[in-house]
């Protein structure tokens, strides 16, 4: 039986070198879609107009309000 000479071209440089780089963006972004909500839950505003300024009522409760 006769060896195969292999040899490397340059596609199949690229395509590995793309897979590296492309890969883990990709599995995140799936996996991110998987998830119900990949994002932490954000309370509702509150408004508050004091003294024409319109504040979070969070705002209030560590400074003092005339």
């Amino acid at each position: 039986m006769a060896s195969q000479k292999r040899t490397v071209k340059r596609r199949h440089v690229f395509g590995v070198l793309a897979a590296i780089v492309l890969i883990p963006p990709i599995t995140r972004v799936g996996f991110l879609r998987i998830k119900d909500n990949p994002l932490p839950p954000v309370a509702d505003p509150k408004p508050v107009l004091v003294d024409g300024w319109l504040l979070d009522e969070s705002d209030l409760e560590g400074g003092e309000v005339s």
